[in-house]
This record gives C-alpha cells, sequence and structure tokens, in this order.
C-alpha cells in the first residue's frame, strides 16, 4: 500500500515537472534570447512584478528594447493580472469616440502627454446626436439667407451715421428697414459721408450734393446706402435694365460707375436703354421697340426691368408741335396704359420698378425762354416750412401742374397694379421737389451750354433713387 502512495507521487511529480518545466524551470536557452523572450512576452508568461516593474516614464532607456523585440509597451494599468481571465474590449459604435475627460488638466497632463493622448475637457465631449446636427449645417449652408439678413450690415453701417441727426432725439437703437411705400414723405438731413465717387457733371460745383440721406416720414426707418456685398448676396447674377429718357439715364450711369468702382466687383449688371417715351409714336398702340423686346424674349427670371418717363410730352418736345397740355396729357396717359395692357396680354412675370416723375426748377420762364435755377442756397427745403408757403417755393416755372398730372398717373399705375407682386413704385418725386439746388444749373463747365434745371448733380439726388430702388427690390426679390 505505502509503495502505491510513493509511486503514485513519484508520477505526480513527473507530470508536474512537464506540464510547467518552461515557467519554473530552468530554460534550454539563454534568458536574452530574443526569440523565446518574445514567446514570452506574447503568452505573458513574465513574472508579473517584471511585467508590473517595466517603466515608460522613461522611455529612451527602454526603446531600444522594445524595438528589438518588435513589442509595444504596455503601462502598468495594461499590464494582465495573473490568473484572470482578460476580458476582450467591446467595440465602440462608428459615430463615438472614446474621450479622455481630466477636470484638473495641470495635475494629469504630463501623464497623458507620456501616452500621446490629448485631453478634453467636460465641456469639450462630443456629443452623438443622430446626425441631426450635421444636417442642419448642411440645410443653411445651401438656403439662400433671408433678404433682411442679406442687407442688415448696410442697415448697421447705415443706422450709425444717423445716432444723433434726428432733431426729435431719435437714434439708431430702434432704427427699422423702410419699405417702398414710405418713400413719398419726408425730409432730408444732413450726414457726413465721402462721396462714392468723383463728381461727374458738375465740374465747376464744389457744393456737396452727396452729404444728405432721405430720411421717410415714418418713424426711424432707414434706406440702406449702396453695399456691394449685400448686393451681390441679394441679386446675384440678374441684370437690371433701366428704360427712360436722359434724367432716368443719369442715375442708370451712376449706377454703373458705382459698381465699376466696387471691390469686390458687382455680380450683377445694369445695362442703359435710351427711351424718350413709352409710345413712340404719337396715334401708336405699341411701346418703345427695345422695352417690348425684354417684355417678349428676356428671361423673366434673371432680369429686372425699371421703367420711368414723363419729360418728352411737352407740347415744345420733339414731335409734340401744335399740341397743346390736354393733348398732351391724354398722350402720355394713353402711353401708360399701352404699356400696362401689354403686360398683361403678354402676362409678364419678372419683376418691373416704376420710377415717378424727377421736376424740373426754372425760374422766370421755361427752359428756352432764359429760365435759371439761380437759387440762394444748396440746402435741401424743408417740408414743413414750404408746404406753408407759397408753391411757387417748391415748383419752378409751370411745373406745378405737371407733378399734379404725373401723381395722378402713378396713383391710377398703383390702382391698376394692385394685385401684382412683381410691379412696384419707385415714388422719387417728393425729395427731388426738395432739391432745387441740387441741379446742374451752370456748373456743367460746358461753353455756350444753356442753364440746366432738369437734371441732378451726381453724386447727389440719383444715387438716392438708386439706393431707393435696390432696396425695394431685395426687399421683394426672395432670391
Amino acid at each position: 500500500m505505502q509503495q502505491c502512495i510513493a509511486f503514485g507521487l513519484l508520477m505526480g511529480v513527473l507530470m508536474w515537472r512537464l506540464t510547467f518545466r518552461k515557467t519554473h524551470f530552468p530554460i534550454h536557452r539563454s534568458s536574452q534570447d530574443p526569440v523565446e523572450r518574445r514567446w514570452r512576452l506574447r503568452h505573458h508568461l513574465l513574472p508579473a512584478g517584471q511585467q508590473a516593474n517595466v517603466d515608460v516614464s522613461n522611455r529612451s532607456e527602454v526603446e531600444q528594447s522594445f524595438a528589438d523585440l518588435g513589442v509595444r509597451p504596455l503601462v502598468p494599468s495594461q499590464v494582465p493580472v495573473r490568473g484572470r481571465r482578460r476580458r476582450r474590449p467591446i467595440p465602440f459604435p462608428a459615430r463615438q469616440r472614446v474621450v479622455a475627460i481630466v477636470s484638473n488638466r495641470s495635475g494629469d497632463g504630463d501623464a497623458f502627454a507620456n501616452l500621446g493622448v490629448r485631453p478634453l475637457l467636460p465641456s469639450q465631449v462630443p456629443v452623438h446626436d443622430g446626425g441631426r446636427r450635421r444636417r442642419r449645417r448642411r440645410r443653411r449652408r445651401h438656403a439662400p439667407p433671408p433678404v433682411e439678413q442679406q442687407v442688415s450690415a448696410v442697415v448697421g453701417a447705415e443706422a450709425a451715421n444717423h445716432t444723433s441727426a434726428d432733431p426729435h432725439g431719435g437714434t439708431s437703437a430702434g432704427q427699422s428697414l423702410c419699405s417702398p411705400a414710405d418713400y413719398g414723405s419726408g425730409r432730408w438731413e444732413r450726414a457726413s459721408k465721402p462721396p462714392p465717387y468723383p463728381n461727374m457733371n458738375c465740374r465747376t460745383d464744389r457744393r456737396d450734393h452727396h452729404g444728405f440721406v432721405w430720411r421717410p416720414t415714418r418713424g426711424e426707418c432707414v434706406i440702406p446706402e449702396f453695399h456691394v456685398g449685400s448686393l451681390n448676396a441679394c441679386l446675384r447674377t440678374r441684370s437690371i435694365h433701366m428704360f427712360g429718357d436722359s434724367h432716368y439715364r443719369e442715375a442708370c450711369e451712376a449706377l454703373q460707375l458705382r459698381c465699376s468702382l466696387a471691390r469686390p466687383a458687382c455680380t450683377f449688371k445694369v445695362i442703359c436703354h435710351m427711351v424718350l417715351r413709352l409710345v413712340p409714336d404719337f396715334h401708336g398702340k405699341s411701346v418703345d421697340p427695345a422695352l417690348l423686346r425684354r417684355l417678349q424674349h428676356g428671361n423673366p427670371a434673371t432680369q429686372i426691368l425699371v421703367v420711368g418717363t414723363g419729360h418728352h410730352y411737352g407740347a415744345k418736345k420733339r414731335g409734340m408741335a401744335n399740341k397743346n397740355d390736354t393733348e398732351v396729357e391724354a398722350y402720355a396717359l394713353r402711353s401708360v396704359n399701352v404699356f400696362l395692357s401689354q403686360l398683361r396680354s403678354l402676362r409678364y412675370e419678372g419683376l418691373i420698378v416704376w420710377n415717378t416723375y424727377t421736376p424740373r426748377h426754372f425760374v422766370g420762364a421755361e427752359w428756352d425762354q432764359g429760365g435759371k435755377c439761380t437759387f440762394a442756397s444748396d440746402e435741401p427745403l424743408d417740408p414743413h416750412v414750404v408746404l406753408r408757403r407759397r408753391s411757387s417755393d417748391l415748383y419752378g416755372f409751370g411745373e406745378e401742374r405737371v407733378v399734379r398730372f404725373w401723381d395722378g398717373v402713378t396713383d391710377h399705375i398703383a390702382r391698376e397694379t394692385s394685385g401684382q407682386s412683381n410691379f412696384l413704385i419707385n415714388n422719387i418725386t417728393w425729395l427731388s421737389l426738395l432739391r432745387p439746388g441740387s441741379h446742374v444749373a451752370n456748373y456743367s463747365g460746358k461753353a455756350g451750354v444753356k442753364w440746366d434745371c432738369s437734371h441732378f448733380c451726381h453724386p447727389g439726388v440719383p444715387d438716392t433713387w438708386n439706393d431707393m430702388m435696390l432696396h425695394a427690390v431685395c426687399l421683394r426679390s426672395n432670391v
């Protein structure tokens, strides 16, 4: 019996020696053999104390030895504990990230730097929202901004110029954008601003015709001035076709000049068309051919038509001989009706802006009878003072009837187009009436030229016409 027990013990020792020989008994190869050491590291057969004592805080000393073995060094927290089963790491979803959050960056910064990990503050941890934030950002990137935001930069710059200009104590804090319905009444106020371009048609005039802004009567609303960035965002690559006589052509040329000097350059185009009368023939039944081509063959989505008329229907104008005032007014009204009827028959859906009549200020006689415009001051007239005095202070010679007639035509156009969202009226008559001292007069610098009390100096009043027109277009156009 004792022999059987001894034999069993002997066999148990032999089996134990054969099973755990590589771990607890001297190995046949040298302990510095890289092949043997790599095998031991792969199977975690180094003693736990030796594994834990590997110091990675000083990488320069152990870097070469690990490189020789072809293994990556482990930090103490990554050393597997003997006797426990290693758990495989659970993969995170693709959109989530494992981040290290530290509340005290100064204390743990060195440890994270040694591991090559950039610590994040708790507020910097990304939150997975299922991609909703990315989709919202993509929609904002491709959707056009609202029109109110497109001109916000211009409003801020314009409002800064009027912080102390209101005599009633208003400031720029409560200012808002004006609508085209507010253009018809208001007052001029002086503003300190440089001219946008050199003097063009009043070469010998040293007066400042540009240093005023038009303030409509309603509240504290502001008409934004020319700002190329906001206008490019609004108009993009559209074309502005401006039709009219020489009075409206000077506004078109002023806008072209501002675009040529703007930086960055204007993305939209401005084209001028000389049209003396909407219907060239006294008995005609069609509008001017240039305007008709735009209505028939132009692309309504990419063009804006700006139309103005009124100065070449007089009895002394070319082609209007032997016509009295009543016949002239009937012809002018018939021309407007032909224009409106052709818009309806062609079903034109593009945007159209109607510029109202621009008054003259001849004093003493008509333009061909020695009339002049010698005013004591170039300051704008005060509407409250003018309306309490005689009308000759506001209107030029024989101009009161003409202005009142075209005011009636404007009311007629407003009634005929009341249901059309693509038709705008840019009322520039009243603000032009209050600027009799801003005409070219005798400052053109051309020899033998009579007094010009009809056209305005620019830079000056025509730039305000353009600012009002562009602002109305950007408010109406949802681009």
